[in-house]
């Protein structure tokens, strides 16, 4: 008998549990032809805003749905990383090799982050990506660590807060740097 690891099993409950809903498949469906807001996956689909976003929520973080900002709207698109998850989860090809480039590649667009992701493993990986752009032990101040992570994201404050509630960014007051690689907690 072949058993799955704790996090395969995980992967394979949140990707059933995402897609076990008809609402949930309906949705997926309305945004596999095209991205869509919100109100417009209200609209199209019948369903209360409070209902659309929880789903919403779900086949995020199964990997199914991707959120971006479309002229600073939240706009919602079809996402087949669970899919592909689930395929490498199936064929027992899971490595953290090609969870990082896969990560990199479905966030990061010509050197610009698309999204934060919700998937905390995912989270991870985009997290170290960005630190990795401010000089380790350089002290920085808050507004060039806006300034920098602005570069990378269209919203820097909120990229500058995950970094610190998540240590790949120290902080004492207004000054930030990045501890030395091996000190990276990702917690």
């Amino acid at each position: 008998m072949n058993h799955k690891p704790d996090h395969q099993m995980e992967a394979l409950l949140t990707f059933f549990k995402a897609t076990g809903q008809p609402d949930r498949l309906r949705i997926l469906g309305l945004l596999a032809n095209d991205a869509r807001t919100v109100p417009e996956l209200v609209e199209a689909s019948g369903m209360k805003e409070t209902a659309v976003t929880h789903h919403l929520h779900a086949l995020q973080t199964a990997g199914l749905v991707i959120q971006r900002a479309v002229d600073h709207i939240p706009t919602f698109s079809f996402s087949n990383t669970g899919l592909d998850d689930l395929q490498n989860i199936v064929d027992g090809n899971v490595t953290p090799e090609n969870l990082e480039e896969r990560v990199l590649r479905q966030y990061v667009a010509n050197d610009r982050l698309r999204a934060i992701p919700h998937r905390p493993e995912e989270r991870a990986v985009i997290l170290r990506w960005m630190a990795e752009k401010f000089e380790p032990d350089r002290r920085y101040t808050e507004t060039e660590v806006t300034d920098l992570v602005q570069q990378y994201f269209d919203k820097p404050l909120t990229l500058r807060r995950i970094l610190a509630d998540h240590r790949f960014l120290q902080q004492t007051g207004r000054h930030y740097w990045r501890p030395l690689a091996e000190h990276f907690s990702g917690d």
